[in-house]
């Protein structure tokens, strides 16, 4: 099973990082895009901080559930498999 595990992990957990790479980089450009048209269109109104907490929370969940539980996660569906 080791060794079936560790080519699988390899592969999903390489997909895993991928994704989250990617929700890193569209939260760093579009909270960027917020934060600037807070500040120039209503600059005494601060609403950027909003989004970007609520994103960032679900950029944690991301990152533990789907980037650090995916060995796991997969150890589980190896296991149901009989691999």
């Amino acid at each position: 099973m080791d060794r079936c595990f560790d080519v699988f992990a390899r592969l999903y957990v390489r997909d895993v990082w991928r994704g989250f790479r990617v929700n890193v980089l569209a939260y760093i450009v579009v909270n960027a895009v917020l934060v600037f048209a807070n500040l120039l269109l209503t600059p005494g109104v601060l609403w950027f901080q909003w989004p970007l907490i609520g994103w960032g929370i679900g950029l944690v969940g991301h990152y533990y559930f789907g980037v650090r539980k995916a060995p796991d996660y997969l150890r589980g569906l190896l296991k149901e498999a009989g691999c």
